[in-house]
């Protein structure tokens, strides 16, 4: 039987997300167990108290998580806003689109005398794409997605297990 003290020392461990081996080693003196006995006892301890070690990791991951949902949330605004501007007068955008693209054109310069002949055709087209309204509502909608995607686990964790002792 291992003491409450040890396992209390791993659910804190595996909360702080330290290396699981350097806790295994760690247990293997305390409690005189071999490596293989250490390594399953972690293991059982982490899937006893999954919800546990999931809520007291939930603020650093909530914190990351809502950065990143909010920064996708306003790269794709910008960019909605920017598809907008380029198809109206109001906002006093060129006729020409490819203007609006690249912020880097100043007074009506095209792309090409913008980035000049130096710059082989293949990179100018990836430099448009990167400062282009459409890839930042692509890479908006990806942060937002990835957010959600990686927080999943932890919502459902926090959401909807008992606690221990409940």
């Amino acid at each position: 039987m291992v003491s409450p003290e040890i396992k209390q020392r791993i659910i804190d461990e595996l909360a702080e997300e330290h290396d699981p081996d350097d806790l295994i080693l760690e247990i293997c003196d305390k409690a005189k167990l071999n490596w293989d006995q250490a390594q399953a006892l972690v293991r059982t301890v982490q899937d006893e108290n999954e919800s546990v070690i999931a809520r007291r990791r939930f603020p650093l991951l909530f914190t990351l998580a809502l950065a990143i949902f909010t920064g996708g949330l306003l790269l794709t605004g910008y960019g909605i806003y920017g598809i907008f501007l380029a198809f109206t007068r109001a906002g006093g955008m060129p006729d020409d689109l490819t203007t609006f693209f690249l912020p880097i054109i100043e007074k009506g310069l095209s792309p090409a005398q913008a980035l000049g002949p130096a710059v082989p055709l293949y990179l100018k087209m990836i430099i448009y794409f990167v400062f282009s309204p459409f890839s930042a509502i692509l890479f908006g909608i990806a942060m937002v997605y990835g957010s959600l995607a990686g927080m999943q686990d932890v919502w459902a964790d926090v959401l909807f297990r008992k606690k221990p002792g409940i």
